[in-house]
């Protein structure tokens, strides 16, 4: 066995204070982050993030 074969690769994840200022870095204004938060709960940051894409401006 080699433990350096078994080491998970990836990304770790983010808690939800991260992932608002996520959207803080991408410019986007984030009144009230106790509710985005609250948001990111219930929602997921990705499919929240998806529907950005639409109001992207290029």
């Amino acid at each position: 066995m080699n433990p350096e074969k078994d080491k998970p690769t990836g990304k770790l994840p983010t808690t939800y204070k991260e992932q608002v200022e996520l959207f803080r870095n991408k410019n986007l204004h984030v009144e009230n982050s106790e509710n985005t938060e609250k948001s990111l709960q219930r929602i997921n940051y990705y499919r929240l993030s998806a529907y950005g894409l639409t109001l992207k401006s290029n």
